[in-house]
């Protein structure tokens, strides 16, 4: 299940590359179809090992770099308006004709916010709906020295760069899997300040749409995870869902592909999905 590595148009001109994993028994296009968003740290590349053991249980795995962040070097670290996220997504579909095949989109970490935008936006494209340590509440606290130099920079110096919270500790301990966190030169250590700006537009977008149906929504968390508060995360998401599938994997830092429960959570992922 070697990965293949493409691009696509967006609306507004950009070329957006991802990353497919199909599984070769199953023939091209063929099954079920997941559309992969990764975090705000992350890029596609973090979870190729995942994304292979996905499509060797019969899964078509597409997993998109988002604009400025990963293969896309174009405006990296920037976002001019929230926006265009959950419309590349839609481009994407238009273009691979993934209208008709209901697929399953999954959104890790703060990319499940972009997820659930475009679930509650375009609710009859998707047949279901996956959350992985989702970022719609977080632990992490933000010492208010940064806080108002974050205010400062989004009233004077937009494009300004402001350093991301996040350690690769927080991921995992595994070593390997930590020495490539650290070693990624497409990892986003930094984002702008409008970026900041279009996540809190994107918050409050949310918080002013309809809930999402009948559309089932599985969520994955990690117990040990030290970045998302995931009573929190409940709470919130049954504002949205019926019905919820919750698996929780106890000693596990946000990183869930990349921890010792790793195959676990692949398997409950695809069994989820297939049945």
């Amino acid at each position: 299940m070697e990965e293949v590595i493409s691009s696509y148009s967006t609306r507004d001109g950009r070329e957006l590359f991802y990353r497919t994993f199909t599984p070769h028994s199953y023939g091209s296009d063929a099954g079920p179809c997941l559309i992969f968003i990764h975090g705000i740290e992350s890029n596609s590349g973090w979870f190729k090992e995942a994304f292979e053991n996905l499509a060797g249980l019969g899964l078509n795995v597409y997993a998109l770099d988002r604009r400025g962040s990963g293969l896309n070097k174009e405006g990296r670290g920037d976002l001019i308006d929230f926006r265009r996220l959950p419309q590349d997504i839609d481009d994407f579909f238009a273009q691979k004709e993934l209208a008709q095949k209901k697929c399953i989109l999954v959104g890790l970490c703060w990319g499940a916010k972009t997820a659930l935008y475009f679930s509650l936006r375009y609710p009859e494209k998707l047949s279901k709906i996956v959350f992985i340590t989702p970022g719609f509440k977080i632990k992490l606290r933000i010492p208010l020295a940064k806080k108002i130099n974050g205010l400062l920079a989004l009233i004077f110096a937009p494009h300004a760069y402001l350093g991301l919270p996040i350690k690769p500790e927080m991921f995992t301990e595994n070593p390997v899997y930590l020495n490539q966190i650290k070693e990624d030169k497409l990892r986003l250590k930094s984002i702008t300040a409008r970026f900041f700006k279009e996540n809190l537009r994107m918050e409050r977008a949310i918080r002013n749409l309809r809930r999402c149906g009948d559309i089932p929504c599985c969520l994955l968390l990690a117990g040990d995870d030290e970045i998302v508060d995931n009573s929190g995360v409940i709470m919130f998401l049954k504002k949205y869902f019926k019905d919820i599938e919750i698996f929780s994997y106890p000693g596990c830092r946000h990183g869930l592909f990349f921890e010792p429960g790793r195959e676990e959570v692949i398997h409950d992922l695809a069994n989820w999905i297939l049945t």
